[in-house]
């Protein structure tokens, strides 16, 4: 399910592939899925990922961390938002961008450059970052009763009235 998508690379990932019985866990009901996804995503929030990426890339003195620093500088340089100091130079706007944007006075990277970065790789969702309490709620179902929609509705909740709105 989640580790079908994403290759970490972990031992037991590819133990799991190799797995011949993988596909019967489902079937069987040993595995639910609702349950699975709902404990990874208590497990892989966007503060414990941007936690691992500080600790084991951009704070690390491990032998390829360097590389990957300048990987993810590489990304940011080349994601510099459109709009972001319109009119000026290229090289102005990259470096602003680089080094007064994605970095705090200690040239630490901001969480706002990880999640940009996070979100703009899909590891994190947008959504869930601005409104996590509103991406949780389901939505509306095709073909639902107009008194079913209030149940199922998505977005932030509202306190007035039909017909008084602005």
């Amino acid at each position: 399910f989640f580790y079908a998508s994403i290759n970490f690379g972990l031992a037991e990932q590819l133990d799991a592939r190799r797995d011949p019985n993988r596909l019967n866990y489902l079937q069987l009901h040993l595995v639910q899925p609702s349950e699975l996804q709902e404990e990874l995503h208590q497990q892989y929030t966007p503060e414990a990922i941007r936690e691992y990426l500080r600790r084991e890339v951009l704070e690390s003195t491990r032998n390829g961390s360097q590389t990957l620093r300048e990987k993810l500088l590489d990304w940011l340089r080349a994601h510099l938002p459109l709009g972001f100091q319109r009119g000026e130079p290229q090289d102005e706007r990259h470096e602003a961008w680089l080094f007064s944007k994605c970095h705090d006075k200690s040239f630490r990277m901001t969480d706002e450059a990880l999640n940009f970065m996070l979100c703009g790789m899909h590891i994190l969702s947008a959504d869930k970052l601005v409104a996590p309490a509103a991406a949780q709620r389901p939505t509306a179902v095709a073909g639902a009763r107009s008194n079913d929609m209030t149940v199922q509705r998505s977005g932030p909740v509202t306190t007035e009235e039909p017909g008084q709105g602005s």
